[in-house]
């Protein structure tokens, strides 16, 4: 998959072929401003032929067609945390004592 460089690398999904903004709407229980919605969508080419199954007769028996598919969705940010982790934790005044010994493992005696 390509990569988008930005801040953060993010992948880019190939199988969307076109992203555009649809509206700009309040959502009350999700945000406090309006946020602008956006739609992805997928369309491709596909042959087809006419079935007994179909809801509505086709009066072409075979042919081509476009698939299209529509998605959605309003923009997030994507949060990243770092934590920074000591080999050896360090002891402050106000902590007590660090459990265990780093590197050692304690294994309990089974009662069987």
């Amino acid at each position: 998959m390509p990569t988008m460089q930005g801040q953060i690398d993010t992948v880019e999904d190939d199988f969307w072929t076109e992203h555009i903004e649809l509206f700009t709407a309040q959502f009350p229980s999700y945000y406090t401003k309006p946020q602008k919605v956006r739609g992805r969508f997928h369309t491709s080419e596909e042959k087809y032929s006419a079935s007994a199954h179909e809801i509505i007769p086709i009066s072409e028996k075979q042919g081509n067609r476009t698939y299209v598919m529509m998605q959605p969705y309003v923009l997030e940010p994507k949060l990243t945390i770092t934590v920074g982790l000591y080999a050896k934790p360090k002891h402050y005044a106000d902590q007590e004592a660090e459990i265990g010994v780093p590197g050692v493992m304690s294994v309990m005696p089974s009662m069987t």
